[in-house]
């Protein structure tokens, strides 16, 4: 069966199941996604200080004196108790030296880091869970292991016992044997404390904390190293967490600029259309159209923009470095993997050699025993090189698959 199936019949455990019930459990990845909503948000926001603004604009007010005038004449009131006006005002930021442009590439940018870092949440869950999964799999491999030596132990126990009775062994082998056997069960009763602490890492991970210490299968390691050879080598330019720290760079280089540009000359430009009342002396209604521009040059701004300035760019240049950094630590690991896996390849086939002729060895020397050419310690002897060896591969195993992840 390969990666990625669930066998309901047999209710394997596989690894993509694993992997996406974790990812649809985890706080962490839910987390990120809101970051990422509350970022795009944020854009959203930077974006609509770019456009013009339309607003509707009134004024009342009721003036208790009005001024007269007379021209040798009656007098003539200058206008009336009642003045209000209403109408809408369109404005837009002409020119600004670029301070709100820079805002809003800064937030398009942070908005792209925090997708990033979603992303290698998610990676980087995904390799918790791979290697969870691989640590569940090698404890049951060695409790199995273990399992096999006992239950053979268990089989020259009796045989031996039998040929006790028979007068064919001393009383010397009928200990040895029975030691050799208490000996894997005690193995197998501290081999359990792993198995259910490995079980219960990789179940936490999944959403599903669970205290029962049934086993559950897994899919076995074969299947496991077919997967990890056949997943993609990523380039290394466009690691997730290496991209996220770039945009990082990026955000804050140009947020620096929005608040080194806002200590320039501003231009507005505003177009009113207004409802007004009274017309001068004249007690009507008139419809009123004004255009304006306002320049602005600031000469004190009081308020730490120039410093904030400074601090925006000491974090670029600090996420520059990070990301420098973080690049050279991914080109070792993955030189370090490659060699790695070339090598434990090689010793993957060793292990299975020596596993091969350490039971051949182990058969040999139990059937030279009940020959009586050879004692039961060379028996015990061998069945221990058989498990060692058995064990040893597993472990080879499971570091040449790690290394894939």
């Amino acid at each position: 069966m390969g990666v990625g199936a669930v066998n309901a019949a047999t209710a394997v455990l596989t690894l993509k199941f694993a992997e996406e019930k974790a990812l649809s459990h985890s706080e962490i990845v839910k987390a990120q996604g809101f970051d990422v909503q509350a970022a795009d948000a944020a854009v959203r926001s930077q974006f609509q200080v770019l456009l013009p603004r339309l607003a509707l604009q009134g004024s009342y007010s009721f003036v208790s004196v009005i001024p007269e005038l007379s021209f040798g004449g009656p007098k003539v009131k200058m206008g009336s108790n009642d003045n209000y006006s209403i109408g809408p005002v369109l404005s837009y930021t002409l020119w600004d030296g670029g301070s709100l442009s820079e805002s809003y590439q800064s937030a398009v940018f942070l908005s792209q880091a925090k997708a990033l870092e979603q992303t290698s949440a998610q990676d980087q869950l995904i390799l918790n869970v791979r290697m969870a999964y691989l640590r569940y799999e090698l404890a049951q491999e060695e409790y199995a292991g273990i399992q096999e030596s006992f239950k053979l132990s268990q089989s020259q126990n009796r045989d031996i016992s039998i040929r006790y009775q028979a007068g064919a062994a001393s009383r010397l082998d009928v200990l040895l044997a029975s030691r050799q056997m208490g000996g894997y069960e005690l193995q197998l009763k501290q081999k359990e404390t792993a198995l259910h602490d490995a079980k219960r890492a990789l179940f936490q991970l999944m959403g599903d904390p669970i205290g029962d210490p049934t086993t559950v299968p897994l899919e076995d390691f074969t299947n496991l190293l077919v997967f990890a050879r056949q997943l993609p080598v990523r380039d290394l330019a466009q690691n997730p967490r290496y991209q996220a720290l770039l945009r990082l760079v990026a955000a804050s280089q140009k947020a620096a600029d929005a608040l080194q540009f806002k200590g320039g000359p501003t231009l507005q430009v505003s177009a009113t259309s207004t409802l007004a009342y009274p017309n001068g002396p004249i007690l009507e209604q008139i419809n009123q159209t004004i255009l304006g521009a306002s320049l602005s040059i600031p000469l004190w701004l009081g308020d730490p923009s120039g410093e904030l300035s400074t601090q925006k760019r000491s974090q670029s240049l600090a996420d520059l470095s990070r990301a420098t950094q973080l690049k050279l630590d991914l080109e070792l690991a993955q030189a370090n993997a490659k060699d790695a896996i070339d090598n434990l390849s090689v010793q993957q086939g060793f292990a299975k050699r020596d596993l091969s002729q350490s039971q051949d060895i182990a058969d040999l020397h139990y059937t030279a025993y009940k020959l009586g050419k050879v004692s039961f310690v060379d028996v015990q002897s061998t069945n221990t090189q058989v498990l060692l060896s058995r064990l040893n591969l597993v472990r080879v195993s499971f570091q040449l698959i790690s290394q894939y992840f």
